[in-house]
């Protein structure tokens, strides 16, 4: 690869639409391309400020975020919650990807994942849930039925509106993650890197 070029390439994704994949797929192709590789963080806020604009990114983390992206002349930037999508404005030339995947697929899988995984804020005590972990709380439930409905309150319905947030950008198209993973697959990851 021509390693002298600037290279800066965004993958927004959001909880259960391939996040673990697209990182280490972005790992890889970094690998071979001669990438850095950033990995962006939730960016702290509260509770409350997220679920009234689920986009907020405090201006000063955002300018930090974009001179840190800017200092790599070639970068992979993995945005896992596709709330820094306003990087792209700020740095001329850089593309990139957006995957969403349907809200139905992604409400079960939480739900399923969130049963069994070990993830420790899982297993942290919530007031809310009378001292119970998310987990425990969760697996109280007595149906599927009930259990979704408690995942779609407490942690999905944000990853939706998060999904539904991220603003259109004509240098980072919106890929579905079911095209990804039927039909043409390489058609579609040809796409997807175009």
């Amino acid at each position: 690869p021509d390693t002298s070029r600037e290279f800066r390439y965004y993958v927004g994704v959001h909880h259960k639409t391939g996040n673990y994949w697209m990182k280490h797929l972005s790992e890889e192709i970094g690998r071979r391309l001669g990438l850095s590789l950033i990995d962006l963080p939730r960016p702290p806020s509260t509770r409350a400020a997220r679920a009234s604009d689920p986009r907020t990114v405090e201006p000063g983390l955002l300018g930090s975020t974009v001179d840190r992206i800017r200092a790599h002349r070639r970068v992979a930037v993995l945005d896992e919650h596709s709330l820094y999508a306003e990087v792209v404005n700020e740095i001329p030339g850089m593309r990139g990807v957006h995957i969403i995947r349907d809200p139905r697929d992604v409400l079960l899988s939480a739900t399923f994942y969130h049963l069994r995984s070990d993830e420790r804020w899982l297993h942290r005590p919530m007031p809310q849930f009378g001292g119970m972990t998310y987990q425990e709380k969760l697996r109280t439930l007595g149906t599927i039925r009930e259990a979704v409905g408690f995942e779609l309150r407490h942690q999905t319905r944000r990853v939706i509106s998060e999904k539904a947030a991220f603003p259109r950008l004509a240098r980072v198209p919106t890929i579905n993650y079911e095209s990804l993973m039927a039909g043409d697959v390489l058609a579609a990851f040809q796409a997807m890197f175009s």
